[in-house]
């Protein structure tokens, strides 16, 4: 027989595809020799391009096909995987037929998955101009190429996914246009752009196709939005200084405001500066940027779900998805654009209302009855389906905690005593005394549910007004026997030597007013042993007293340390300053820190007591 009609072993395999052995099926690239497969790959580790370019010359198709190592990587995957930036691009340009770059590794994911993985820009426009295709292939997990790009870094991920966007419309076989959106690539993509809060290019997608406004097979984007919070600034958790930078800095992508003369630039500019410096943890006037983006996005899905079939439904499901996480902004573009939105109630005959108390969510309950004044409507006394009306639901403990991030223990449960009188007033007498299906009254279910709060709480005031006691009685014992030892000692008719100095003068009124302040600590921290605990003292009898005594505390030391930094002035009244203010200084530094970590949460305490948000509407 003729030796050039002989067929080895390795030429059988790329002649038979798929190949039977008894392991497993073999497709075209899985049997070529090991040898010749590394050598292949080690001349692409090395960055051997010669060697490359002549196993390629030699069979291309063979080239492209192979699988170089236990992930299935082909020359091309392999390329991106070993991160050969020098060599894809003559890889892209060697390659004769397009079908040859949508080889996959054994997940699925082609060379466009991995450059969008990476990220690099550059290298998706080779490939994406050598074949379009490409930008609709999914991976085994169902992810197209641009989806795993939303999964970089933020900035970087971004510019790449804004490029595969802009070319999957362009393209005339994209499938962004599917009207069957539940199954297109579309609703996928707009779900991902949405988690991952690149609400910019959601709306560019939405203006594209405003079917995907409404998905009736998975979670609708209004709903994917309403369940996050952190996309928009009511739900987004500030800390102080990045609250009042937010407030200031501007939001527009340029750097610029809407007010272009004058002063407000200025301004502005100032702010954006200070945020660099301060805030180092986020980009405050990018985050705004993004809250902005997010609301353009609400309102623009609002206006096309208004529109279609049973919209009331459509709008009211995130409308309480929206309550449950307090966001202002999807409660109230739903409510601007279907104003008859506040009357849904869900399967469980929940109302906004009803949702609003369950989650103790005050901005949503106050949005509900300004929308609600006008209509004079009493759906939201209605009962659920377990006969519990909204004054029963706030006799809960609340589904979320929440409470734990403004004041102490205590004013758990005078926030929680506020909500229920606050709905009491919001109902009518015959839902105060209704019953549900446990025939309990709601006062009577409050009591019960708070009833280990309760028993917390009376632990939490013992222990505070023991220790708190200790230190005043402490304060008081040092004021008392500092008055009858003066510093500079006394004259012999038992005159102080010193009286006649200011700061003596100093000494004196600072040491008495500390004897007084914690005397007034002291005694209010014993009142609270012998007072009586019940739900009602929780709203105003306690919490007085606790800030009293808090606030008698800090004056007690502070004005002791002021008595002593003015007897430093009078014992070493002949030393030099550099003795004197550096031990006043030091003196200073534990009153500094008891202010700094107390004063925070005595503001709250005062602001729940004496100034609670409900009665400011």
């Amino acid at each position: 027989m003729d030796q050039s009609a002989m067929k080895t072993d390795e030429d059988m395999c790329i002649l038979q595809s798929p190949l039977q052995t008894n392991e497993h099926t073999l497709t075209i690239g899985e049997c070529y020799s090991d040898t010749w497969r590394e050598d292949l790959s080690q001349a692409l580790k090395k960055g051997k391009w010669e060697t490359i370019e002549g196993m390629i010359r030699e069979n291309p198709i063979r080239a492209f096909k192979a699988k170089l190592n236990d992930n299935g990587d082909t020359l091309l995957l392999s390329a991106f995987n070993e991160g050969k930036k020098e060599l894809i691009e003559r890889l892209v340009g060697k390659i004769i037929t397009p079908d040859l770059l949508a080889e996959t590794d054994y997940f699925g994911n082609t060379a466009l998955h991995l450059a969008a993985n990476v990220g690099v820009v550059e290298d998706a426009k080779i490939l994406v101009k050598k074949c379009p295709e490409l930008l609709n292939y999914s991976n085994d997990d169902g992810l197209l190429p641009i989806q795993l790009a939303m999964r970089r870094e933020r900035g970087n991920s971004h510019i790449i996914t804004s490029y595969l966007l802009r070319r999957m419309k362009e393209e005339s076989r994209s499938n962004l246009l599917n009207e069957a959106v539940g199954a297109g690539a579309g609703a996928r993509v707009m779900r991902s752009l949405i988690e991952a809060r690149f609400y910019d290019l959601a709306l560019d997608l939405l203006e594209f196709n405003n079917k995907l406004a409404w998905e009736e097979e998975n979670i609708s984007p209004l709903k994917l939005m309403a369940s996050d919070p952190g996309g928009f600034r009511s739900g987004y958790p500030f800390t102080g200084w990045q609250h009042i930078i937010y407030s200031n800095v501007s939001a527009n992508q340029n750097g610029r405001t809407e007010h272009s003369q004058g002063w407000f630039p200025v301004y502005t500019a100032i702010w954006n500066q200070l945020a660099k410096v301060l805030v180092l943890d986020e980009d405050i006037p990018g985050l705004k940027l993004r809250h902005h983006q997010a609301l353009q996005l609400v309102k623009t899905l609002c206006s096309n779900i208004k529109k279609m079939e049973k919209a009331q439904e459509k709008l009211g499901e995130p409308l309480l998805l929206g309550a449950q996480y307090g966001i202002e902004e999807i409660v109230g573009e739903i409510l601007e654009s279907l104003p008859r939105a506040i009357t849904y109630v869900n399967e469980d005959k929940h109302s906004i209302y009803h949702v609003a108390v369950m989650y103790r969510r005050e901005n949503i309950l106050r949005m509900a009855h300004e929308k609600n004044k006008n209509r004079n409507a009493t759906y939201y006394l209605n009962p659920d389906v377990n006969e519990d009306n909204i004054l029963h639901l706030v006799g809960y403990k609340p589904r979320e905690a929440r409470l734990d991030t403004g004041c102490e223990a205590i004013f758990k449960m005078q926030s929680e005593f506020q909500w229920f009188k606050k709905v009491t007033d919001l109902v009518t007498l015959r839902e105060s005394t209704s019953k549900n299906k446990k025939e309990m009254i709601p006062f009577a279910l409050f009591r019960k549910e708070h009833a280990d709060m309760d028993d917390k709480e009376i632990k939490w005031m013992s222990a505070l007004a023991s220790a708190s006691s200790v230190a005043a009685t402490l304060v008081a014992t040092v004021a008392f026997s500092a008055i009858f030892q003066v510093p500079g000692g006394n004259g012999t008719c038992g005159v102080p030597n010193f009286s006649k100095t200011s700061p003596f003068r100093v000494f004196v009124i600072s040491d008495a007013l500390a004897l007084f302040s914690s005397i007034t600590s002291v005694l209010t921290f014993l009142s609270t042993f012998i007072s009586r605990y019940g739900i009602r003292e929780y709203l105003h009898a306690l919490p007085q007293r606790v800030i009293i005594g808090l606030i008698s505390l800090f004056f007690s030391f502070l004005f002791l340390t002021i008595a002593f930094s003015s007897a430093l002035f009078i014992v070493f009244s002949n030393e030099s300053d550099r003795i004197r203010i550096p031990i006043i200084a030091l003196s200073f530094i534990p009153v500094t820190l008891y202010a700094k970590l107390q004063l925070p949460s005595l503001y709250n305490m005062i602001i729940s007591t004496f100034y609670p948000s409900f009665l400011r509407w």
